[in-house]
């Protein structure tokens, strides 16, 4: 069956002009219907061209004609799934902004709605991110894991803070002996972090070869995910909506992964809140997809939270799409520890 899934853009000429320009609301949202009455979407090309259109920043006024693309956009994603393909999601999802969205716009659907368990994939296929999206740089240098068998070595070839090393119980003795990493704890190894003293320095300035999975790597993560936050927040359209439903998200869950998350230093608390429960949130669910138990965490937050699966999903993926880096961060921290649990460190 052939795709079909073409739409019409409004365009205006003012009088004394020769071209068309397209119209803009206030915020700069596109005016977009559907002239296909029910789009079909049956190949990955399809489907990522459905990916860019819902990417799109659309008026309210036009939002209606569009939705009947976003079921044939779940529909198709479902079936690459099936069908064995779920690096196109992953690659959906690192595909850059459309050129001339605003800059509060942050997409209103993301693939993790289609596949829960697409972060629970194996590290070869988080190449398909790329690097071209918002912050999927750090996602993409996880497919590098795939070919190490061993955490040292990943650990090498990812940059990673040797000092990240001090949060397994028998790290002493792992430097002597060739045994297996075991027991890791982030409250010993920040703990113990703090007792060596920590040189403050700015986030922004943070660099992958100035070591990954360290105070400085995290708060060069947190500190991208307010940039974000920030610039969204003015928006007093669908934005807002989404945030109060993600504060309400991460609260329900983040205190209970309190300590399997780096603290916030006091600028970072500062500057936004909400990062106290983003980060523990987050390192909960990475573990979740890394130990391939995301559908248990995810029926938890629905039934503590008394909302469907399906909304949990749209929070969650606004938070992806707010907090990659971060996201990123924590899906290494766990994949390196789930690695010393399967085999010799």
């Amino acid at each position: 069956m052939a795709d079909s899934c073409r739409f019409a853009e409004l365009a205006v000429r003012l009088e004394g002009e020769e071209r068309y320009r397209e119209l803009r609301n206030m915020r700069g949202d596109a005016f977009l219907f559907l002239t296909d009455g029910q789009p079909s979407l049956n190949s990955a090309t399809a489907f990522l061209a459905a990916t860019d259109l819902l990417s799109r920043c659309v008026a309210p006024e036009t939002w209606d004609l569009v939705k009947p693309i976003v079921t044939a956009w779940k529909e198709a994603g479902r079936a690459l799934v099936e069908r064995g393909r779920t690096e196109e999601l992953l690659r959906a999802w690192g595909r850059p902004l459309p050129a001339g969205q605003a800059p509060a716009w942050v997409p209103l659907r993301h693939p993790i709605e289609i596949a829960p368990e697409l972060l629970s994939v194996k590290p070869v296929y988080f190449h398909a991110v790329g690097i071209e999206g918002d912050g999927t740089e750090e996602l993409e240098h996880l497919h590098r894991l795939a070919s190490i068998e061993r955490v040292r070595e990943a650990g090498e070839a990812l940059f990673v803070d040797p000092l990240f090393f001090l949060g397994f119980a028998n790290w002493q003795e792992a430097e002597r002996k060739s045994v297996r990493l075991r027991d890791f704890s982030l409250t010993r190894l920040v703990s113990t972090r703090q007792l060596m003293g920590q040189t403050k320095r700015s986030p922004s300035l943070w660099r992958p070869s100035d070591g990954r999975l360290n105070e400085w790597h995290h708060e060069w993560c947190v500190d991208r995910f307010i940039d974000r936050f920030q610039l969204a927040v003015p928006d007093d359209t669908s934005n807002h909506v989404r945030m109060v439903r993600l504060n309400r998200l991460i609260s329900s869950a983040a205190r209970d992964y309190k300590n399997e998350a780096f603290p916030i230093s006091e600028m970072l608390g500062e500057r936004c809140q909400l990062v106290h429960s983003v980060a523990p949130f987050l390192s909960g669910a990475a573990k979740a997809w890394r130990f391939n138990k995301f559908s248990a965490f995810l029926n938890e937050l629905s039934q503590r939270t008394s909302t469907a699966q399906e909304m949990l999903l749209e929070d969650i993926g606004f938070l992806l799409r707010l907090a990659t880096e971060l996201t990123a961060f924590y899906l290494l921290l766990w994949e390196l520890i789930r690695m010393t649990e399967r085999q010799d460190a």
